[in-house]
């Protein structure tokens, strides 16, 4: 909403009749001497400043830059909203909708009273609707008289070089749009979207000033995620993991398609970048598909998608932490190379040995490299299986029980030496670095599969 200062109503009239406006725009009521009648008016503009009673959308017409417009050629239909019009408004908004930082808000309002052609009383009158410069707006007729956009036709056919004007009793303002949570509960394929927002708190933050861009997911999108997934979301101990899902679907600002198409990445409100994508099939923000784009609001911007945009589950499995630690370079590549990546970062859980780059160069670089031949990824797969233990075994479970067999099939030995853990004899120089789907210990040496 505006928010206006209350400046005495004289002052604010004064104002206007000082308005360059009414400097530069002539009054001229021209009578032809012998004629019966008055010449018309030059435009539609001199005709309702010569009228007298529309000094304040003169002045209005002024601060939106709108009157060479409508001293152009036309033709125009202008309802004109008298001073009294005006002042239904209240002399303080009025005021603010004269300040320069409003001229977009007055253009607005102000282009709804006029249509870009001329339209007599008799047409307008069998007419529900008007397309005017600023969009649709009502026509109703009734016993009492003829309204348009909520304003009463008080006189009509008053005519003028470049149009036509009807006087109205009152200004016709553009229809409030709802805001993003409004919109989304006047459409009942968003009744879980709704109860999700207000289930997690958010219902005021998303009724404020914004603006937001909204990703809405569907009821129908709702209905993709596993059984009870929507259901456990609601519940109030789950209020934490509801919140984090539902601030992945909006993003601060105003961004319509084409805004939102030249990006990369979003910023959500939750702070984390998800993913804009283009195809053949149109637009994928956060790996869900835009399917209805640009549904304005006020204060803000919404597009419906097909699926709910989860939180990305960061990858800290084995390998991850191996890729991580930066001293695994050569283990990483022999697992991509032996086929065994995607295992590993399964489920497991696994206990990895993991020879660090240091205990692979003692193989020399020729084995090593022979090892990442294509040819020899069953052997690379045999040797790498050979540093693998279903489960997870921590150091001291794994000194406790002497021996574990691992993924290749066969076992290794684990002791205690001078006060050092070894495994096959290797020592371990690390031990019990955790992840998501098991455990690493790391050896200094590559382990090597007993033949036979």
């Amino acid at each position: 909403m505006i928010q206006i200062r209350q400046p005495s109503r004289a002052a604010f009239f004064d104002a206007c009749v000082l308005l360059p406006f009414l400097a530069c725009v002539s009054v001229r009521a021209q009578s032809s001497h012998g004629s019966a009648s008055a010449k018309k008016p030059a435009t539609v503009v001199d005709l309702a400043v010569q009228a007298g009673s529309f000094r304040t959308l003169a002045a209005c017409l002024e601060a939106a830059d709108l009157v060479d417009v409508l001293k152009s050629e036309g033709p125009f239909t202008v309802f004109a909203p008298t001073d009294a019009a005006f002042d239904n408004l209240g002399t303080a908004t009025v005021a603010e909708l004269l300040l320069p930082r409003n001229k977009e808000a007055l253009q607005s309002i102000l282009k709804l009273h006029v249509l870009p052609r001329r339209a007599e009383a008799s047409r307008v009158v069998r007419a529900t609707v008007a397309n005017t410069l600023g969009g649709r707006v009502d026509i109703k007729t009734v016993r009492g008289g003829t309204t348009i956009g909520g304003a009463k036709i008080i006189k009509t056919d008053l005519e003028a070089g470049n149009g036509i004007v009807h006087v109205i009793d009152s200004v016709i303002v553009p229809p409030k749009r709802p805001d993003v949570v409004d919109l989304a509960a006047s459409n009942k394929d968003f009744s879980t979207l709704l109860a999700a927002v207000r289930a997690a708190g958010l219902l005021d933050a998303l009724k404020g000033d914004g603006p937001f861009t909204v990703f809405a997911p569907s009821n129908r999108a709702f209905a993709k995620l596993p059984d009870g997934t929507v259901e456990s979301l609601l519940e109030k101990e789950n209020r934490d993991r509801l919140v984090e899902i539902l601030k992945l679907h909006v993003v601060a600002g105003r961004l319509d398609s084409h805004d939102v198409a030249r990006t990369k990445t979003l910023k959500t409100l939750g702070g984390v970048e998800i993913p804009v994508a283009r195809d053949g099939h149109g637009l994928t923000v956060g790996g869900v598909r835009v399917t209805t784009a640009d549904n304005k609001a006020s204060n803000g911007i919404v597009h419906v998608v097909d699926a709910v945009i989860l939180p990305t589950k960061p990858d800290n499995s084995v390998v991850a932490v191996a890729v991580k630690a930066g001293k695994f370079d050569t283990l990483v590549a022999a697992v991509k190379a032996a086929g065994l990546a995607d295992a590993l970062m399964g489920d497991g859980p696994f206990t990895v040995l993991a020879p660090t780059d240091e205990a692979f160069a003692k193989l020399g670089e020729r084995k090593i490299a022979a090892l990442l031949e294509p040819a020899n990824r069953e052997l690379l797969a045999s040797i790498l299986k050979y540093h693998v233990i279903p489960g997870k075994v921590t150091a001291v479970n794994a000194l406790q029980a002497g021996s574990a067999k691992t993924l290749q099939g066969m076992p290794v030995e684990i002791a205690l030496a001078g006060g050092r853990l070894q495994i096959n004899g290797v020592d371990v120089v690390g031990t019990d670095i955790e992840a998501d789907n098991g455990i690493i210990h790391v050896i200094d040496s590559v382990l090597l599969p007993p033949k036979g």
